[in-house]
């Protein structure tokens, strides 16, 4: 949404600049004479500020794309793509911002329930906005990489859609440290950013 506002008026700047060029000299054609020297100087003025909008244009264009790609791989939000290198940029910022978020909801929870409620229904929300997508590599990783297994096949069992022994005893001991972690502090909003 802020990037859409951002890139509309970008956009209006850069049209009202080049319809007041596009004014300036199509007075000198009806008249038929010879642009004065002062109305050359500000045609090159209004050209020089249209280049430099449409540059910021394109600059709000791909940072906003980066930022939007960052939150919609890293979040529910958008419809994941896969990152390049300008999303990377963008995941330290976005990562603070669900902390943030999270934090807040962690405070206004202990607020008006109990700390360990509190803790257990912020982690909740932390894998429904994040789609779940570190508790997935944590079940891939710990199924591939505690088994005995040769390089190419853990590779294999990391790749497959199924969960085994390994994450099902990894992934609810993080869940629970995580909550216990969460629920035995003081309420900090910025721990969790």
């Amino acid at each position: 949404m802020v990037e859409t506002l951002v890139l509309a008026g970008l956009f209006k700047d850069r049209t009202r600049l080049r319809l007041q060029r596009l004014d300036l000299l199509g007075d000198h054609l009806q008249l038929g004479a010879k642009p004065a020297a002062h109305h050359l100087v500000g045609l090159v003025d209004l050209a020089r500020k249209v280049d430099q909008t449409e540059a910021r244009c394109q600059t709000a264009y791909r940072v906003g794309r980066a930022v939007i790609g960052a939150l919609s791989f890293l979040t529910v939000l958008g419809t994941a793509r896969a990152p390049d290198e300008r999303t990377f940029r963008w995941f330290p910022i976005v990562g603070g911002l669900i902390g943030a978020v999270l934090g807040a909801l962690w405070w206004g929870l202990a607020e008006i329930t109990s700390p360990g409620l509190a803790a257990a229904v912020v982690i909740a929300a932390d894998l429904a906005v994040t789609g779940m997508l570190h508790v997935d590599g944590l079940a891939d990783s710990a199924d591939g990489l505690l088994a005995h297994l040769t390089r190419e096949r853990r590779l294999q069992v990391m790749r497959a859609p199924d969960i085994g022994a390994f994450a099902l005893a990894v992934v609810p001991t993080v869940l629970l440290v995580r909550w216990a972690a969460v629920g035995s502090q003081a309420v900090e909003p910025l721990v969790l950013a």
